[in-house]
């Protein structure tokens, strides 16, 4: 859906605000905990024969999302509570830098 949110955050960059990509952070904290998801899902992936990588190596998002979106309480647990903690955490210390870099957020 076109909202205008690249434009908005395009504008707000260009005033100096942080802006913060929603799904560039999403991509980047899948990666680096991959080894958690594979852990987390991969016995009940292999149970329902759903392969959780990519043949580039990077997790399979669409098949993740069969196992993650079936259960709400699954996807709070393992990926939402921890997540936005750790982000939380990090973006508030950050952001008194006047360089945003993702990767110092989400690594």
């Amino acid at each position: 859906m076109a909202a205008g949110k690249n434009l908005a955050g395009t504008i707000l960059e260009e005033m100096g605000c942080a802006v913060i990509d929603a799904d560039e952070t999403a991509h980047i904290a899948l990666e680096n905990t991959k080894q958690q998801v594979l852990a987390t899902f991969g016995a009940e992936a292999s149970q329902k024969d759903i392969n959780l990588m990519n043949a580039d190596g990077t997790i399979n998002r669409k098949a993740l999302a069969q196992i993650v979106f079936a259960s709400k309480e699954a996807l709070f647990e393992a990926v939402a509570e921890s997540f936005m903690e750790a982000y939380t955490r990090r973006v508030s210390t950050i952001l008194d830098d006047d360089t945003l870099d993702m990767e110092q957020i989400i690594d």
